[in-house]
């Protein structure tokens, strides 16, 4: 079984995703020099929510997006 974030479900809960994302916002705002990064999971979600709480991201609203109701977080480069 893959999951919404692609990894087949033996390999959930070993922080792969967790190191990624954190990869990629600091790629994104010092190669980038992005000043916030946003992502939007389905509300449903509640592992991708997690994850982005626990980089830092914060919880901005929910938006029908995608054709389906989103949550969105965002983080500002200093964050």
């Amino acid at each position: 079984m893959v999951g919404y974030d692609g990894f087949q479900k033996e390999h959930w809960n070993r922080g792969y995703a967790t190191e990624a994302s954190l990869g990629l916002l600091e790629y994104g705002c010092q190669g980038f020099v992005l000043k916030k990064i946003l992502s939007s999971a389905h509300i449903g979600n509640i592992a991708s929510r997690r994850l982005m709480e626990k980089i830092g991201m914060r919880y901005v609203d929910d938006r029908f997006q995608y054709g389906c109701l989103q949550a969105y977080y965002e983080i500002g480069k200093d964050e």
